[in-house]
Order: structure tokens, then C-alpha cells, then sequence
């Protein structure tokens, strides 16, 4: 509530001085030029005009960003909190955990037009027209025409799914297109 609370504080606060508010979450940084927050019947956050997500793993770049977070009331009464949930027994490979910000943990993310996620670790881009995050299956699915570039060359495809968690990539209907490298020479013809 009190993490609610001050971003509240500080949306108001921004919108009165600059174009750009922006939502500072541990270390993840949102910029847009308009934040909308509507609180009932569920909380939902919805950022319009040059949104800007710069996060430790990823840049999210869009024309529209809603945030739609799991219902804190229900979650309570189901037991399934963050902070009334028992440790997990040990699991052979470390799971992602739920994303959480502005006090709740997020349900989804839905990113829309003129959609480009940059990935920081391995400098990959992603583009398409949709982007849809699930928390509950911890997916990433990319549409409406969409390209992943990578070093070597692009995929493009009608869906374009990334698992957080394996970290598996699935394209629809690939289309891979290999580039070859500036540095090297084709061998010689005889």
C-alpha cells in the first residue's frame, strides 16, 4: 500500500512538471508521456505515448503499455501472497519469480504498437506490432508481424514466443534469413 501510495504521489507530482512522468521501480525505469491509474474494479496501469521500460534484462520500447496486476484481495484470501507463501523445496533449475511492481505482482503486461524489446545480455531485438507477458505461464508473445534480430542474421514469423524460464524460443512459421559477417571474405572462386 505504501509502495501504491507513493507512486501515486509521484505521478501526480511529475505530470504537473514535465511531458514525460516516469515510474521508478527498484531497478526498472518507465517513462511515457501520459500514465493513466485506475485503482477499481482492478488495478490496471496504463502508460500512452513513447513508453520507455529500461530494466536490468530488457529494453521495451511501444506506443502503448497496460500493466494489469493480480486482484491483492483474492490472493490473500487464497493464501497465495508473497509473504504467506512457504519457502519452495529445492528445485534443480532457479525458476523466475512473478514480476512484481507498484505494491501487487503483475498478472499481465500488454505492449501495442511499434513494439521493439532489446535484450541486453545477449543484444538481440525483437520487433512486432503486440506484445503480450503472462506472469502465471512467465511467457512473452510477440505478433502482428514479428522479427527477432539476432548477429548472425533475423527470424521473422507470425507468433514469436520466449519462455523466461528455459528460455526457449518458438517461431510460427519461421522464416530465417543468415547473414554472413562484415569481417569475413567469401572464399576465393577457381
Amino acid at each position: 500500500m505504501r509502495i501504491t501510495t507513493g507512486l501515486l504521489l509521484v505521478a501526480v507530482t511529475l505530470t504537473g512538471y514535465a511531458a514525460q512522468p516516469s515510474v521508478k521501480q527498484g531497478n526498472t525505469l518507465i517513462t511515457s508521456n501520459d500514465l493513466e491509474m485506475n485503482f477499481k474494479p482492478k488495478q490496471i496501469f496504463i502508460y500512452t505515448g513513447r513508453v520507455k521500460v529500461v530494466d536490468p534484462e530488457i529494453n521495451l520500447l511501444c506506443d502503448k503499455m497496460t500493466v494489469t496486476f493480480n486482484d491483492r484481495k483474492k490472493s490473500e484470501k487464497n493464501g497465495s501472497s508473497p509473504a504467506t507463501q512457504p519457502l519452495p523445496k529445492l528445485q534443480p533449475k532457479p525458476v523466475k519469480p512473478p514480476m512484481m511492481a507498484q505494491g501487487g505482482q503483475i498478472k499481465v503486461i500488454l505492449a501495442e504498437d511499434n513494439v521493439v524489446i532489446i535484450n541486453k545480455k545477449d543484444k538481440t531485438r525483437a520487433t512486432g506490432k503486440k506484445g503480450i507477458y503472462t506472469a502465471a505461464t512467465n511467457l512473452l508473445v510477440l505478433t502482428g508481424a514479428p522479427v527477432l534480430y539476432h548477429e548472425g542474421g533475423e527470424v521473422r514469423g507470425e507468433i514469436i514466443t520466449w519462455d523466461r524460464i528455459t528460455g526457449k524460443l518458438k517461431v510460427s512459421k519461421a522464416k530465417v534469413n543468415i547473414t554472413e559477417k562484415d569481417n569475413e571474405k567469401p572464399a576465393p572462386k577457381r
